[in-house]
């Protein structure tokens, strides 16, 4: 359909005060269109894929990882996997079916690794080591 013809049904409609079936299709059609295909696993995995392949070295790649738990622990890290989608796809998984706060990853190269440090910080032991154990500040 021509971009003419929806601005047609689109002005006619509103001008109308109605929304006639032929345009109830055609509104369907393209959310469709813009929308769905936009969020197309498939297109989503290839360019996972791509992301991966741009930063594996060797048949590694590398990811960091940050998260908060729900005690306001925070956890950084950095680890190194495969560098498939299927590999990602699964540890992705197992990371988001655990989470109880705050989490992010990202994936970078194998040799960033001394870029990035592994930490661990209690939010709640600190709150009350410095005196306001009823607030927590990140």
């Amino acid at each position: 359909m021509k971009k003419s013809e929806l601005e047609e049904y689109w002005n006619a409609s509103v001008n109308s005060g109605t929304i006639p079936a032929k345009s109830k299709r055609l509104i369907k059609r393209i959310y469709k269109c813009n929308f769905i295909t936009a969020c197309d696993a498939l297109h989503e995995r290839q360019k996972l894929k791509e992301r991966i392949q741009a930063h594996a070295e060797g048949d590694e790649v590398g990811y960091w990882y940050s998260s908060t738990d729900c005690d306001h622990c925070t956890f950084t890290s950095f680890y190194t996997l495969p560098a498939t989608v299927m590999h990602w796809v699964q540890r992705e998984r197992t990371i988001f079916e655990a989470i109880e706060g705050a989490t992010y990853m990202v994936i970078k190269r194998p040799s960033e690794e001394s870029e990035y440090s592994t930490s661990f910080r209690d939010g709640i032991a600190e709150a009350y080591e410095n005196g306001h154990a009823h607030v927590v500040y990140q």
